[in-house]
């Protein structure tokens, strides 16, 4: 009878370690994305325009104020961020493509712990114009002279989802005018020249 009370003793105890284990086993941390104030689920994918800044945020669930989260991309170069660490960073998309570039926010203490978004980038909408800057051009000419563009200075502009961007200065072979250059003239009174972009007929300036 001694015995078999031993043995339910050793049993009942051997049932408490185990259960201890089980409570305190695994990580149940993990991390949700939002783009934009939107969240995203592991594995899905979110739409942004080339050359837009978005923000990327990281909430850790069941998470401590010590727990840091790291920002990773598969094309560095086609997705560029202001950090590569924090709960909320900005990127900016700089490549466009179909297939999505992929965002992953790990816990840096516990890489089990991410989540990886796909990020698929819309190509931007891209419009030009060109500008004339006469101020060191010859503008006046007598009876007789021929026309000139010396001194001309033709500007191009690039807006990008209507939202202007670079400035480049046209060489003399990149636009034509109305007047050609070498053209006596012989008409008195003032004439409109217009500039015509060789790349775009339709940007033109006067």
């Amino acid at each position: 009878m001694k015995k078999s009370l031993k043995a339910l003793a050793v049993l009942s105890l051997f049932g408490l370690g185990l259960g201890s284990v089980t409570a305190c086993g695994g990580s149940s941390k993990s991390i949700t994305v939002s783009v934009n104030g939107t969240a995203v689920g592991n594995g899905e994918s979110v739409n942004v325009t080339e050359a837009s800044t978005f923000t990327l945020n990281a909430t850790v669930d069941n998470g401590s104020e010590d727990d840091v989260v790291v920002w990773s991309t598969n094309s560095p170069s086609a997705i560029t961020f202001s950090s590569h660490s924090g709960a909320e960073i900005t990127a900016t998309a700089n490549t466009p493509t179909t297939t999505g570039w992929v965002v992953a926010a790990t816990l840096e203490s516990d890489s089990t712990v991410t989540t990886a978004i796909t990020v698929i980038v819309d190509e931007a909408t891209r419009t030009y114009s060109i500008s004339v800057d006469t101020t060191s051009a010859k503008t006046t000419f007598f009876q007789g002279e021929t026309f000139s563009t010396q001194g001309l200075v033709v500007n191009e502009t690039e807006y990008i989802n209507g939202t202007e961007g670079d400035t480049v200065e046209l060489g003399s072979s990149e636009y034509t005018t109305s007047i050609a250059v070498g053209t006596t003239l012989d008409t008195l009174g003032s004439q409109t020249v217009t500039v015509t972009s060789n790349v775009d007929e339709s940007l033109t300036a006067t």
